[in-house]
């Protein structure tokens, strides 16, 4: 049984509400009261103990309570009742002094409160709730790694390094410096009143009173359960009946909020942050002793996790140092395969040891597994098993997250920093340049990280009900674009190369226009030419720059005039020509070698670089049935939308243009990329976006827009409908499929939009 007991100060829960929602009632009861603020702090706690995992916790009110009415803090503390929650609340002790009398008992200390940091002791951590639903977790054995304090300086350096009102009066490093040497503010402040003044001491001494006072306020003491309006109960179990929880719901009319109900069972995982836990175990392999043990591991697992070191980013081109291996959490053996750093053993023999070692059955997983594949097989070892990638996963369960890499999602899911790349290898140099110890540390730690983030994105699957789907289907497809990536994807460069030259055609038959429209020469594709030229125009001097505009500030004034519309077109078509030329300048022997992704995305389209793909499937020139399927195609997804949504208007115009190509019956499209513009009006891209995409005026996007909702009056009911139902549920879904998209759940109205804009991509498969 779970016994992790969370205090929660539930100050700045309140505080959030009051931010949000103070002066704008949106809800109302059965009798007209405003319950508003009390929806926001009620969903917000749900949130924070669905993402702790806490069955067990209490609630803490203290006299800091913010300037939140007393009415609504009456019904807080009420509803928290009715749902037998338990509270702690005090109107002579601040919520700090109450954690303080509590941090004893407890094993974490759940607030925003900087100042918490100071009851941090061997039992008790303290957890940070930030935006987007990600959490901070400090321990004693991480706090001196963080802040380079130790838990009870945590006052005076809060005192020395906050801006409170003014400019800090030490800089982070000065402040550690400081209490290095002196342990505390008042200890440091007597031996500068007694010693030579520096300007650090004249600073301190100039605001000693204040500083002070400052620092006595951020002291906590153990609040006295005596005259408490509640004290601890007995019973700390954080809503153990869900049915009841439920029923009090509904009888408040919050019924989008018993889905919060359920818990997840990841408490463990934090559990595991404490200074209890075990120290990591990373070493290296050298000898042959050392590589049968290794190899005997790696053999009786079901699973391990392995990072690859090398000298670049691009697989393609790179060095390898060596690869860690982890199965066991906590764990890592690195295998170096520089000469250097092996004892009695040469790199071949390792190479050779390596290579038996993959054909084996063990399933290896990976944080973009993809890499480490291409550049064991660039170095002549196959992987024989590729089961589990865990940046793909994550991107599966979490679709719009802004990062993937492995220093992020292990913060977001475990809770753990480790170090980048950069932190270890200055710029300039690689990882032969910086001690061995630190090589095996890093590589080991990422390996360890990958197999944590594995158990923990197993769970995160299975509880979406995609775990099955993902390992089939997208690690399936991965497999392919990982052999793919080594073994070249066959180009028809006769056919590329006509294409290309209907645009170089295109291309000087623009530019001729151009220079003809403006009188007088210049050159185009010089953004400083292109300045100076329009800066000659009444009409436009105002609106360029002194320097050359870019071809985003282009767009944006392209529908204001003719000539700059035709100098996008004209450095659009450039653009293509210059990745057709990437793509023909790539191919060898008939094949290019581009590197893909799964993950660009927040609708995870395929993606392509070194080189860029796009223009040779538009061309028809891959040759290759897979990538053309995957690869998201306009006319594709225009079909895919009428079949979805049943659209008899559209289905009549698709059959109509099976010869000529699709064209929308609505007038004020003529001349336009029609298929792109209908079906960027159905992923619902914003006016702005539209004028800048399409070189039009705002009112004639307004007015495509409402004329081709009428036109596809079926169509935009039904991506409607889908919209809310995947904004409800908190993930789309069609025909069995289901796509995770974290921003569906945000209570932030932008980011829910474009989730859901995501959503609809997925749907019809339009990048």
């Amino acid at each position: 049984m779970d016994t992790t007991l969370f205090v929660i100060d539930a100050t700045f829960l309140l505080e959030a509400t009051r931010k949000t929602f103070h002066g704008a009632p949106l809800l109302k009861d059965a009798n007209g009261h405003d319950t508003t603020m009390l929806f926001g702090f009620v969903r917000d706690l749900f949130r924070l103990r669905n993402r702790l995992g806490a069955r067990n916790a209490l609630a803490v009110v203290g006299n800091d309570r913010t300037d939140l009415p007393e009415p609504v803090l009456a019904d807080v503390i009420d509803f928290l009742q009715r749902l037998r929650v338990p509270v702690v609340q005090s109107n002579g002790a601040r919520a700090g002094d109450l954690c303080a009398g509590l941090n004893s008992h407890c094993n974490w200390i759940v607030s925003s409160n900087k100042a918490m940091l100071q009851l941090i002791s061997d039992r008790c951590g303290v957890i940070f709730p930030m935006k987007g639903g990600e959490i901070d977790i400090v321990t004693n054995k991480s706090i001196h790694q963080r802040f380079g304090v130790r838990s009870h300086q945590v006052p005076s350096f809060l005192t020395l390094t906050e801006k409170n009102g003014h400019d800090p009066v030490l800089t982070h490093r000065q402040a550690v410096r400081f209490l290095e040497l002196y342990g505390s503010l008042e200890a440091g402040l007597e031996e500068a009143q007694a010693g030579d003044l520096d300007q650090v001491r004249r600073k301190l001494l100039a605001r000693r009173d204040v500083l002070l006072e400052r620092c006595h306020a951020l002291r906590f003491s153990a609040a006295s359960w005596e005259g408490m309006i509640r004290s601890p109960p007995s019973e700390t179990r954080l809503i153990d009946d869900e049915e009841e929880a439920a029923s009090v719901l509904r009888a408040y009319g919050f019924w989008s909020l018993i889905r919060l109900l359920p818990l997840s069972d990841i408490t463990e995982n934090i559990s595991d942050m404490l200074g209890g836990e075990t120290s990591a175990d990373y070493r290296a392999v050298r000898t042959r002793t050392d590589f049968e043990e290794l190899a005997k591991l790696v053999k009786e697992a079901r699973v391990c996790a392995i990072d690859t070191e090398a000298s670049d980013k691009d697989p393609r081109n790179a060095s390898l140092y060596g690869v860690a291996f982890s199965v066991r959490e906590r764990q890592g053996i690195y295998v170096p395969l520089t000469q250097a750093d092996l004892d009695g053993v040469s790199s071949d023999e390792v190479r050779a040891w390596l290579i038996e070692l993959f054909k084996g059955k063990t399933n290896f997983i990976g944080h973009n597994i993809k890499y480490d594949y291409v550049i064991l097989w660039k170095h002549g070892i196959k992987v024989r098993a590729v089961h589990f990638d865990t940046m793909l996963a994550a991107g599966e369960c979490f679709g719009d997250w802004e990062f993937f890499n492995l220093g992020e999602v292990s913060r977001k899911l475990l809770g753990k920093t480790i170090k980048r790349y950069g932190d270890i290898v200055e710029k300039g140099q690689t990882f032969l340049d910086v001690p061995f110890k630190e090589l095996v540390d890093h590589a080991c730690t990422d390996a360890d990280m990958a197999l944590r983030l594995y158990s923990r994105l197993c769970e995160e699957l299975r509880k979406r009900g995609i775990e099955e789907v993902f390992l089939k289907e997208r690690m399936g497809l991965l497999a392919s674009l990982a052999e793919r990536e080594c073994e070249g994807v066959r180009i028809d460069v006769k056919r590329i190369t006509a294409y290309a030259a209907r645009f170089e055609k295109q291309a000087d038959d623009l530019k001729k226009s151009i220079l003809e429209k403006a009188s007088f020469e210049f050159d185009p594709d010089s953004p400083k030419a292109t300045g100076d030229a329009l800066r000659k125009m009444d009409s436009l001097r105002e609106k360029i720059g002194s320097r050359g505009p870019t071809q985003s500030e282009m767009e944006q004034l392209a529908w204001r005039d003719p000539l700059v519309a035709r100098i996008v077109r004209y450095r659009r078509i450039r653009k293509q020509l210059r990745d057709i030329d990437s793509i023909i300048n790539a191919t060898k022997q008939g094949k290019v070698f581009p590197l893909f992704s799964q993950i660009r995305s927040p609708h995870l389209s395929l993606t392509s670089a070194g080189p860029n793909m796009d223009e040779a499937l538009r061309a028809g020139a891959v040759i290759d049935e897979l990538l053309r399927n995957e690869w998201a195609d306009g006319k594709r997804s225009l079909h895919r939308l009428q079949q979805v949504t049943g659209d008899a208007v559209l289905k009549d115009e698709l059959v109509k243009g099976r010869r000529s190509g699709f064209k929308s019956g609505d007038s004020d499209v003529d001349g336009l990329e029609q298929l792109d513009i209908v079906l960027s009006t159905a992923i619902g891209l914003s006016d702005a976006a539209m004028c800048k995409r399409f070189l039009i005026s705002p009112e004639k996007a307004a007015k495509i827009r409402t004329r081709l909702r009428g036109r596809y009056e079926l169509a935009f009911e039904w991506l409607e409908r889908f919209c809310r139902e995947a904004m409800a549920q908190g993930y789309a879904e069609y025909a069995g499929q289901r796509k995770y998209i974290e921003g569906l759940r945000s209570s932030n109205i932008d980011k829910k939009n474009k989730a859901a804009k995501a959503a609809v991509r997925w749907l019809l498969h339009y990048a």
